[in-house]
């Protein structure tokens, strides 16, 4: 038995969105990422085709340093190598702060953004 719909079928069951942000649906791509950096819903976007290169450093917290024209955008979180496989595939759409829940076995399992950075070379 397969979870995935047929072609052209609505799933029977919708997948939860993420916390930590939005992803296309399979077989669609991206135009643009859209940051969401605080609660109130201040957000940056960018068109997919300025972001030209990104790098992906685990650690504590992780890191996902993303180079978009003459901006910088630094995500900072945990089990960020989902939003880097997003990228990976062209289907990131959004990715919003979401700290780690207060449970600590569930932040460890869980993606979460913690911090998002900008910053423009001089």
């Amino acid at each position: 038995m397969s979870i995935k719909p047929l072609p052209g079928k609505e799933p029977v069951v919708k997948l939860p969105t993420p916390a930590w942000g939005r992803v296309a649906k399979d077989g669609d791509l991206s135009r643009a990422v859209c940051f969401v950096t605080a609660t109130g819903g201040h957000t940056v976007s960018f068109p997919v085709s300025a972001l030209s290169r990104w790098e992906f450093s685990p650690g504590n917290p992780d890191s996902l340093v993303i180079a978009a024209g003459k901006e910088t955008v630094t995500v900072l979180g945990r089990k960020l190598t989902v939003v880097r496989d997003a990228l990976n595939a062209g289907r990131l759409l959004e990715v919003k702060i979401k700290p780690a829940a207060g449970d600590c076995e569930t932040a460890e399992n869980e993606t979460t953004v913690s911090e998002i950075r900008f910053t423009v070379a001089a």
